[in-house]
């Protein structure tokens, strides 16, 4: 893997080898990821990826008016610039296809001051917003390369964050930030997660929605196969998650932390940065 600094743009750009890819036709597969500086069409191809690549709803009308079941997610350039990059100091990081140029993924995301830290510090934490693969790129590291790319141009993060349904994407963060799965602190979500959901501002996240044994909220009901709630955001997102508990299935075996995910919820996680050793 291979690192090029613009100076004049202040941006990286990753060039990496990855299996050839479904769209690929030579044994040049590989991919180049990005830093990238807002545009109208940055933000046309991240609308479309997520349209075709996100999800799908599992409800019939969710109070919106335009949900189906079974319909895609779609999300339009102007929502995804407010609901996702509402404040001055975002970044945004994509990767293409070196061969095909075809967008596989991209990472929205801002940062904010870090509210456990002291305030002279300067420390800040990186919330990501939005983190999205191409169906037919995942399980190839590029969740934790997106995620990555825009780290090494941003100076003295100390805490990440993220709300996803997807456990890749939590995993990817937590990779991004040193911790391994296993070693997740969920003292820390509880003591500071809420603080960290303010510094940021998300919009479509308060601390009353969070729930879970983290937050002395464990259950949904008393029945004995009650899902095992640990860190959640109840957004009220409801995206079939079906893909999503087969895959945190996989993970428990491997330490996953995170316990289950019920209909309308999403993981809710902040870690603070290993220290370098």
């Amino acid at each position: 893997m291979t690192y090029h600094f613009n100076s004049a743009l202040k941006t990286y750009r990753i060039t990496s080898e990855l299996p050839e890819g479904p769209t690929s036709t030579t044994n040049e597969g590989g991919y180049i990821c990005e830093r990238l500086v807002l545009s109208d069409n940055i933000l046309m191809e991240a609308s479309e990826l997520y349209s075709n690549h996100y999800g799908f709803w599992i409800c019939e009308d969710i109070g919106r008016g335009t949900q189906r079941e079974g319909a895609r997610v779609k999300l339009s350039p102007r929502r995804l610039l407010e609901g996702y990059l509402f404040n001055d100091d975002y970044f945004i990081t994509h990767v293409h296809h070196r061969v095909s140029g075809i967008l596989m993924g991209y990472a929205f995301g801002l940062t904010a001051p870090d509210p456990t830290s002291p305030p002279a510090s300067g420390k800040k934490i990186a919330w990501i917003t939005q983190l999205v693969v191409h169906d037919e790129y995942r399980s190839q590291g590029i969740a934790g390369r997106l995620i990555g790319c825009a780290m090494l141009a941003i100076q003295n993060i100390s805490v990440f964050g993220i709300i996803s349904s997807h456990p890749w994407a939590v995993l990817a963060l937590m990779r991004v930030a040193g911790i391994p799965t296993p070693d997740l602190d969920l003292d820390f979500i509880s003591q500071h997660g809420a603080a960290c959901l303010r510094a940021v501002g998300v919009p479509y996240a308060t601390e009353d929605m969070l729930v879970g044994s983290a937050f002395g909220k464990p259950c949904l009901d008393d029945r004995s196969d009650a899902p095992n709630l640990v860190s959640l955001a109840l957004t009220n997102f409801h995206v079939e998650h079906g893909w999503c508990s087969r895959i945190i299935e996989f993970e428990k075996k491997r330490g996953w932390p995170l316990g289950d995910l019920p209909e309308a919820h999403e993981f809710f996680v902040v870690v603070r940065k290993a220290e370098k050793r």
